[in-house]
């Protein structure tokens, strides 16, 4: 059975299910309940169009779910989708977590570019880095990525730890 929680600041106009549908109290005024349809974002989330006192706001459904069922995000937290789907908005799926953790799911879903990449290439581009003598930018060039997929693999954690964790030893 869904289960429906007023949106956090939109109380008794629109409330949001545990499986990431938003639905208007009062659609259009005219006292009835309507499920509203999602519009994908730019960066391929659902959203909707709230309107509260004649200003419309978009908001994606996932924030809005995890405010309403898990709580006012924490500082530094972003809302993450355990399966990496962005469409998949089942409250079971979404998660408070860090831009690593969140980034760590699509690498071990091997939905990152970077978890493509063999050990030996991983350890090759951080080996490359350490050096200092080459930039993001050149890095991605070089072994056909982007420069954020570089940026995420460097930054990943501690230099010893990146190379440990890519030997394979641990």
């Amino acid at each position: 059975m869904e289960v429906w929680k007023p949106v956090v600041g939109y109380e008794g106009l629109y409330e949001v299910s545990d499986m990431g549908q938003v639905k208007s109290l009062n659609y259009r005024m005219t006292g009835r309940e309507q499920i509203l349809k999602p519009q994908l974002s730019g960066k391929g989330y659902h959203s909707v169009l709230l309107s509260r006192n004649g200003k419309q706001v978009r908001r994606k459904n996932h924030q809005l779910e995890a405010e309403a069922f898990l709580g006012p995000r924490p500082e530094g937290k972003q809302v993450c989708h355990r399966n990496s789907n962005k469409l998949d908005n089942r409250l079971s799926n979404l998660r408070y977590d860090t831009q690593a953790g969140n980034f760590a799911d699509d690498y071990s879903l091997e939905r990152h570019p970077a978890s493509r990449m063999s050990n030996e290439t991983r350890l090759e581009i951080i080996a490359l880095w350490d050096q200092g003598d080459y930039s993001k930018e050149r890095l991605a060039r070089q072994f056909g990525v982007s420069a954020t997929t570089i940026a995420k693999l460097v930054n990943s954690t501690n230099v010893s730890d990146r190379i440990y964790q890519q030997s394979g030893l641990c």
